[in-house]
């Protein structure tokens, strides 16, 4: 997979540049006579899921196909077995202190692998016992990469002694000590003052004035709670939350329990007031750039009370017979998703396999929906 070029920086799969790949190589009714057409639906497409960590089996006609797709055959593609996405080649790796003993031998086994944001390339940051940490871009293509740092991340107790010596004992210039340590002067500069400046206390609690003002705000809004006195004053909640968060526990008011009273409610005004928002959440749904399909618990979950419409059915009659009314079955939905994604690729040639992938629908939906589908392509194309 990495050597045909679907292997992202991250080691995952362009699953999409796959699937079309692979549907341009077999064709679309020689996938759906072999009952392999990928669907492109996360968690159903078998294609997806043969190229991740198996948690089920496949038929081996899908095997087949996929080993064919690659260029192998069964004999020759046992070579990959158990093999990982590797961008910097195998552990251990090599350790670039300059002040350690080690230096340039292969001792470092924590590796952490990342993706570059602007350029999608792998970083690995390699961490040795040292106290070093480096990183780089990858992947790694010669063994000078190896070699190479893009950042010091940590220079480590190691590194920071070696400079004491240098500086202190040995007594060499800043230049020398930079040539054998191997970072520029500044940084020489910067760390043998970091170490001959005397380190700064830090305070075990704050100053009282600001416990004081913490108090001053409590008998300033006495009926207040502890989190509405935060509010009041953020900073300074923090401040003394971060130094001193028992005193803080002991001096802030008591949390009140209230006690609600068992009020009777208007169903039958309740109910009106859910069927406003109700049909509120189905235009928006139906407004979406990409289609949800319209569901007791899509509404429930766009109202932010999805509980209220499945264990409260009876209580309100006017808000259910619209639902009913407006929620979609399985076919009107796959319909609606169809019209989407042939409006989505009016500016391509419209092929019933691209639209199935747009849309997101298994391939066992094919035969029922395979009038439909070239139906709105007719459509379409007399429109556009």
């Amino acid at each position: 997979m990495d050597r045909e070029g679907y292997v992202k920086s991250n080691g995952t799969i362009d699953q999409r540049r796959l699937e079309e790949d692979f549907i341009k190589k077999f064709k679309v009714d020689f996938l759906i006579l072999m009952q392999s057409f990928p669907s492109g639906v996360e968690g159903q497409c078998w294609l997806r899921a043969i190229t991740r960590k198996h948690r089920k089996s496949f038929h081996p006609v899908r095997h087949l196909l996929f080993i064919y797709f690659l260029g192998e055959s069964v004999d020759t593609i046992e070579q990959y077995a158990n093999k990982r996405y590797s961008p910097f080649g195998e552990e251990p790796y090599l350790c670039l202190n300059p002040a350690a003993e080690h230096f340039l031998q292969p001792v470092i086994t924590n590796l952490k692998v990342t993706r570059c944001y602007d350029t999608k390339r792998p970083v690995g940051t390699f961490s040795c016992a040292c106290g070093f940490v480096y990183s780089r871009k990858g992947p790694d293509k010669t063994e000078e990469d190896k070699t190479n740092i893009g950042r010091i991340k940590m220079l480590g107790d190691t590194w920071l002694s070696k400079l004491h010596q240098l500086v202190e004992i040995e007594q060499l210039s800043y230049k020398a000590c930079s040539k054998i340590l191997k970072v520029d002067t500044k940084t020489i500069i910067k760390y043998s003052k970091q170490r001959n400046s005397k380190p700064m206390n830090k305070e075990n609690h704050i100053k009282s004035d600001l416990k004081q003002k913490w108090l001053d705000l409590i008998n300033q809004y006495p009926i207040l709670s502890r989190t509405e006195l935060r509010k009041k004053d953020p900073s300074l909640y923090m401040r003394i939350y971060r130094n001193d968060k028992e005193w803080l526990k002991e001096h802030s008011p008591v949390v009140k329990v209230n006690r609600v009273t068992n009020k009777r409610v208007d169903w039958v005004q309740r109910d009106l007031h859910i069927l406003g928002m109700v049909k509120k959440a189905v235009e928006d749904i139906s407004a979406k750039e990409k289609p949800v399909r319209i569901t007791v618990s899509s509404i429930g979950k766009m109202i932010n009370n999805k509980s209220l419409l499945e264990k409260r059915v009876n209580k309100l009659p006017n808000t259910m017979k619209y639902i009913e009314s407006v929620k979609e079955n399985t076919t009107n939905f796959q319909k609606r998703r169809i019209s989407w994604a042939i409006d989505q690729l009016k500016d391509e040639e419209l092929e019933v396999w691209k639209i199935m992938r747009k849309a997101g629908i298994s391939e066992r939906f094919y035969s029922g929906l395979e009038i439909e589908i070239k139906r709105q392509i007719i459509s379409a194309k007399q429109k556009f």
